[in-house]
């Protein structure tokens, strides 16, 4: 076995030339100092002999790491005294920057050597926070590269689904320093998203077009209603959470966060109740909503957002600015009505538990009467009557004293669902039948979770949605077996 390696064998072959000359008259490199440093030098100023390159090079990361200030024509030495002044003063401004973005296998190559040459050179390191993204990987879990011809071209994705739903889908997957498993479908999410965004700003601005609201200014003077107190509530968390998630280069939270709010909270709750009193502080509540949900989306989605803008300030008297770019970020400053926010909130849960109720006994598309038992919210009942019978799609309620079965109860009021003459052991064989079944699920689901090949080997995406899998059936059995021994209970 040989006993040495020639250090000769690691020279690298390829990388950033050497500016150093000697005389030809050396066989090799020479160990003293009898050489020159100069980038065109073809004769010894000496001896006149011809002048040869050494042939050694360094790795071609040795000028990368002097990017921070070479960007900056560092050490300035070339220009007139003013050109170098502006130049050294723009570096002053600009350096140390606050965040670098970059991937996890150039740490050592790049950033640390970015580092060292910023505190040899600048006395101070050229960033104060670095963010590690995860690598792109397809769908079977190798990386993306061109070599490899498994890359996604994003000019086809922008013209199939859009420029705002490709940077918003990306971003929305992509977890803190986590790879990122994609394929062309990935990018409906984004898309589906966009066209959300859209039909809600369509129907707002149409509204406020059409029933001639002038709004001129987003102050609010009179009293808001308990769902009103809600929505403003909610968009002041989200505007917390959102910013806070940006301030800790959570990206993909901070997107998960408006998505929620704009989607459920907003579309589903909010617009959908609106659509039966829409008066003009609905009006100015609307846009007041719509406004600040387009400036937090802006980061994620550029083009849609300023569009929105631009037609909010075309149907609108509002004194905004030019554009969406420059506007101020939202804040989250009012105070709202907790006891109006909670009753709210509970309706909401209401009826979302008189959907599944119905649901699982196979009645979710048939009006069912509603009765309902509440000291102190009455009013409440009767004034909201037509956003709440038609979103829990059910018949007319009637406020009684007392009720026989309340299939779901809160500290505000509890509610029954009149089947009138239905038979009950029916209804028991069928949630009988609906847990057995989803307990074979959970057993199955549960077993894989267990597994540490699939833990190992399974993208962390799909352990995710097994676990989210996991927790939906449990829950979904813990309903039937409330609601079956509630009609055990006759």
């Amino acid at each position: 076995m040989k006993a040495g390696v020639d250090s000769n064998d690691r020279e690298l072959q390829k990388g950033e030339s050497i500016s150093r000359r000697y005389s030809e008259t050396y066989a090799r490199p020479p160990e003293t100092d009898d050489y020159v440093v100069a980038k065109n030098q073809p004769h010894c100023s000496k001896c006149d002999t011809l002048m040869v390159q050494d042939p050694d090079v360094l790795d071609t990361w040795f000028s990368s790491w002097l990017w921070p200030f070479a960007t900056f024509y560092w050490p300035f030495s070339q220009g007139s005294g003013d050109l170098v002044s502006k130049r050294k003063e723009e570096l002053d401004y600009f350096y140390p920057t606050d965040t670098l973005v970059t991937a996890s296998e150039i740490l050592f190559f790049w950033v640390a050597r970015m580092v060292m040459a910023g505190l040899e050179f600048k006395g101070e390191v050229p960033f104060r926070d670095v963010v590690i993204h995860g690598t792109v990987r397809d769908e079977d879990r190798v990386k993306m590269s061109k070599s490899l011809g498994n890359v996604i071209d994003p000019l086809h994705i922008i013209e199939e689904y859009g420029a705002d739903a490709l940077r918003f889908s990306l971003i929305l997957i992509a977890a803190s320093g986590s790879d990122v498993y994609l394929s062309d479908d990935k990018f409906l999410v984004g898309r589906n998203f966009a066209n959300k965004i859209w039909n809600a700003t369509r129907f707002i601005l149409l509204k406020v077009k059409n029933e001639s609201f002038c709004v001129e200014n987003l102050d609010f003077d009179s009293s808001f209603t308990e769902v009103d107190e809600w929505i403003i509530e909610e968009f002041k968390k989200t505007v917390i959470n959102t910013t806070s998630c940006l301030e800790q280069y959570s990206f993909n939270e901070a997107a998960k966060r408006i998505y929620e709010f704009f989607w459920h909270s907003f579309c589903d709750w909010y617009i959908e109740i609106a659509k039966d009193s829409f008066d003009s502080t609905k009006a100015k509540l609307l846009i007041y909503l719509l406004l600040g949900s387009v400036k937090l989306l802006h980061p994620f989605m550029p083009f849609i957002t300023e569009e929105i803008f631009r037609l909010i300030k075309e149907t609108t008297a509002l004194n905004l600015q030019n554009s969406l770019a420059v506007s101020f970020w939202p804040k989250a400053e009012r105070i709202q009505n907790e006891d109006k926010v909670e009753v709210a909130s509970l309706m909401f849960d209401t009826i979302k538990e008189i959907r599944n109720i119905k649901n699982d006994l196979g009645f979710s598309q048939k009006k069912i009467k509603l009765e309902v038992k509440t000291a102190g919210f009455e009013e409440f009942w009767r004034s909201n009557r037509a956003w709440i019978e038609r979103l829990a799609n059910v018949g007319p309620f009637e406020i009684k004293d007392s009720i026989k079965r309340p299939l779901y109860s809160n500290r505000f009021w509890s509610v029954n669902l009149d089947f009138e003459s239905a038979d009950l052991t029916s209804f028991i064989a069928s949630l009988d039948k609906k847990i057995t079944q989803l307990g074979k699920v959970l057993e199955k689901s549960g077993k894989k979770l267990k597994n540490n090949k699939f833990l190992e080997n399974a993208s962390p995406e799909v352990v995710d949605k097994e676990r989210s899998k996991f927790e939906n059936f449990s829950g979904h059995i813990e309903r039937l077996e409330k609601l079956k021994n509630i009609f055990s209970s006759g």
